[in-house]
């Protein structure tokens, strides 16, 4: 007959062991495990308001871009039909910073329809910019298509992002942040249409180019994030912190991409401005590639600090490197033409997103890179 407090002893060192034991304790739960495929039953039901909105800047991304030919000329009409009007309105979803810069008196819109059918050339003043390199510049050298286009890709499309995690997120409100990143749930890792009918596009389209396909890959790592909020949310409240992790890190890893795309239009300004002899075309290369920086950054300008680890200030002092102040007038030009003293500013520029950032100086050298175009894909 067995002892009654040696059974006793027994009985309580077993349930010790069974609560240090992770595979006994019942209080664990199972990790996720993430599918190899988004959930894409609903998604276009889901998401119509966000595809309008991509579909609209895409069509003002089309009248913008016929600016890159001499003769072009962009009526002001076409590009406001295409930006204040239609349901769901671009401008309706805009911070109110930059849609007063695209639309106000002497906004990208009306410099945009003004300098076309123009010629320009850096250090002349014609008073309204033109055509110079294949790209319409204003008369201080500032890229106009960018300024019309890709600045929007923070003022509406992240901003538009930051309004839907300021909802109770369900499974809708993830299609709908997936459809305005500018992924499908085919997640293609592509701008092209080689391999996808449907290749990703805007926000999207920027961070596949700054992936490799690997997991340092910018694209690749938000994917998983996608991924794992709606795994999440499938697995119920339990992993609820699951959820709130992914969404903080979607958040991050959209700047992230961002402000990437910025150094590579930066890091790329300086490969064609800082050559021995420069040609014109070369000279307008560089430009333009400032444009896109400026345009990312300053599209960047008014999100709300809840939603953005950049502060105000650091965007404020990057456009004035890139003397492309927020406030007072442009002098772009100044990088084709006194190219030896101004192109400290754009290291400058790199050094300060580089922190900002906390990359690597292998992210900055991973960063030079438009991988889609490396890879062929």
């Amino acid at each position: 007959m067995l002892n009654m407090g040696k059974t006793w002893h027994l009985a309580l060192a077993a349930a010790i062991m069974c609560l240090l034991c992770p595979a006994c304790r019942p209080d664990e739960k199972p990790p996720l495990r993430l599918p190899a495929k988004y959930d894409d039953v609903l998604y276009y039901e889901n998401a119509p308001t966000e595809l309008e909105l991509l579909k609209r800047l895409s069509d003002l991304a089309l009248e913008a871009r016929r600016s890159r030919t001499a003769e072009a000329y962009i009526s002001i009409q076409d590009l406001q039909q295409h930006y204040l009007q239609g349901a769901p309105a671009l401008v309706e979803y805009s911070t109110p910073y930059y849609a007063g810069k695209t639309t106000g008196p002497n906004g990208w819109m009306v410099q945009i329809a003004n300098a076309s059918g123009h010629i320009w050339h850096p250090g002349t003043t014609t008073g309204v910019g033109g055509y110079y390199g294949g790209y319409l510049f204003n008369d201080q050298g500032l890229a106009l298509e960018p300024m019309l286009v890709r600045g929007q890709l923070g003022a509406i499309l992240y901003r538009h992002f930051t309004d839907l995690l300021k909802q109770p997120v369900s499974q809708k409100t993830v299609d709908r942040m997936l459809a305005i990143y500018g992924a499908t749930p085919d997640f293609p890792n592509t701008y092209t249409n080689k391999y996808y009918a449907v290749p990703d596009r805007f926000a999207a389209a920027h961070a596949a180019a700054r992936d490799a396909r690997d997991p340092r890959g910018l694209y690749t790592q938000i994917k998983e994030q996608f991924l794992m909020l709606q795994t999440a949310l499938n697995a119920g409240p339990d992993y609820d912190n699951e959820r709130d992790y992914a969404l903080k890190q979607l958040q991050a890893l959209w700047e992230k991409a961002h402000f990437a795309t910025a150094i590579y239009y930066c890091q790329r300004a300086v490969a064609f401005l800082d050559k021995s002899g420069p040609t014109d075309l070369d000279k307008a290369k560089g430009l333009y590639a400032l444009g896109n920086c400026i345009s990312l950054i300053h599209g960047w300008k008014t999100i709300s600090p809840n939603y953005s680890v950049i502060a105000e200030y650091a965007l404020d002092d990057l456009l004035w490197n890139l003397n492309a102040p927020a406030q007072g007038t442009p002098a772009v030009w100044l990088f084709a033409t006194d190219t030896k003293n101004q192109l400290p500013k754009l290291q400058q520029v790199l050094k300060m997103l580089q922190d900002v950032y906390d990359f690597s100086a292998q992210d900055m050298e991973y960063f030079k890179e438009d991988w889609v175009e490396k890879q062929k894909r």
